[in-house]
């Protein structure tokens, strides 16, 4: 009868150090999750910032740019159409590659479980 109450214990001790283990490996991982949930939130809030200095400047070039055309510096009309075109295709590819771009942090989003600012 000792001998199966002593196997009893072991196996107790050993399922209850199991779950010990269990317990803190979970509570890692826990930790892993939300440290990559901030990193993640860290890493959108940067590309927002950075993107809006990008449109911030661009937009300031194409002012100047404007300045410049109807100031008459460019006298040619060639030139003043070649300028504008230019800043129309600047301004749709850069908000075309914001849109990619919104629409991949959306992928890592659900894997983080973090909700975007492009699905607000």
């Amino acid at each position: 009868m000792e001998e199966y109450l002593s196997c009893h214990e072991r196996m107790r001790r050993e399922v209850l150090a199991w779950i010990d283990n269990y317990t803190e490996s979970m509570q890692k991982i826990l930790d892993q999750h939300k440290i990559a949930q901030v990193i993640f939130t860290l890493s959108e809030n940067y590309w927002q910032i950075t993107m809006e200095a990008l449109s911030t400047l661009q937009t300031h070039n194409e002012k100047m740019l404007n300045t410049l055309i109807n100031q008459g510096v460019i006298t040619y009309q060639e030139g003043k159409d070649v300028l504008q075109e230019w800043m129309s295709q600047t301004r749709k590819a850069r908000e075309q590659f914001q849109k990619a771009m919104e629409d991949n942090w959306k992928i890592p989003g659900i894997i983080f479980g973090v909700t975007t600012k492009s699905d607000k």
